[in-house]
């Protein structure tokens, strides 16, 4: 399976919850940079298993961390924090009012506020664990 076909799978997913929602909607953003052609020696044509986190989170420390791989508990520990400093670095969303409303439901908004760029780090993390399980369960041979 190439990375457009896993956009494809990712595209299909469906959720009620809006924070599933808008992990799909970072899983969408994460692959759509590497369909576009924004790493080189990477593209949408690319295999699957080639992809490691680095091109997921646009963060360098990631590009070790290949996505098809077994994590023990320090490399998933590590991907962690990687969300959060990929959350916090301006990576994804900026403002606090677009993390709470594509995150939050109406009802939790306000409260969440404060919290946006940590909600934000864990949704980053469900995306990629997400895309990761897609990849394991698809492209193993």
């Amino acid at each position: 399976m190439n990375i457009r076909e896993l956009y494809g799978k990712v595209q299909e997913r469906h959720t009620n919850s809006t924070l599933g929602r808008g992990v799909t909607e970072y899983a969408l953003e994460m692959l759509d940079s590497v369909i576009s052609g924004d790493y080189d020696g990477i593209s949408g044509d690319s295999d699957c298993t080639e992809l490691n986190v680095g091109h997921l989170l646009n963060h360098v420390d990631g590009n070790s961390i290949k996505v098809d791989d077994v994590w023990d508990g320090e490399t998933a520990s590590k991907v962690r924090s990687l969300c959060d400093s990929a959350s916090y670095g301006g990576n994804f969303l900026i403002y606090n009012d677009d993390i709470v409303e594509r995150l939050c439901p109406p009802s939790t908004r306000k409260r969440s506020y404060n919290k946006a760029m940590d909600l934000q780090g864990r949704a980053l993390l469900i995306a990629v664990k997400y895309i990761r399980g897609v990849v394991r369960s698809q492209c193993r041979y």
